[in-house]
């Protein structure tokens, strides 16, 4: 089933924007080719303002919705930890009880490791244990002056 992820506004402005291109592609003011794609994009607005789903939304996580209309779409997280037993999990549509555990048991954090502390990758090595050159050429030096071919001595 889709879900809506379009506002009265927006809704309203499509319905209105296809009559209006109906209008243009029947009263023989846009013909040809153009007229024929005059006349698909009305139908496209008119079936997503009368439906309320647009797929290019969808596609690109957009949603028009504000206030009262608006769906939440979000799922609550559900984290399984050493302490919840899931033998005693709720049916479907129903609220279990707060796991218990036991006093001085630990419980799995339920907060991620932050991301920005990630260790140092080694650089690589060879089958011979030797550490591989680098492939990147050493920065050149800005105020040097340029090399000249030493003089040959007659």
């Amino acid at each position: 089933m889709m879900k809506t992820n379009m506002g009265s506004a927006d809704r309203i402005f499509r319905i209105v924007v296809a009559v209006i291109l109906a209008v243009l592609y029947f009263a023989g003011v846009v013909s040809g080719t153009p007229g024929i794609i005059v006349l698909i994009l009305s139908v496209v607005f008119l079936l997503t303002g009368l439906i309320g789903h647009c797929g290019l939304y969808s596609l690109m996580g957009m949603n028009s919705l504000k206030g009262k209309d608006k769906v939440s779409t979000a799922r609550p997280s559900v984290t399984v930890t050493e302490a919840e037993d899931i033998s005693t999990a709720a049916p479907h549509g129903s609220v279990a009880p707060p796991p218990t555990s036991a006093p001085g048991e630990k419980k799995a954090p339920t907060v991620p490791p932050a991301k920005d502390k990630v260790p140092p990758v080694p650089p690589p090595e060879s089958a011979s244990g030797k550490k591989k050159p680098s492939t990147t050429p050493p920065p050149k030096k800005e105020n040097a002056p340029p090399r000249s071919k030493p003089e040959k001595k007659k």
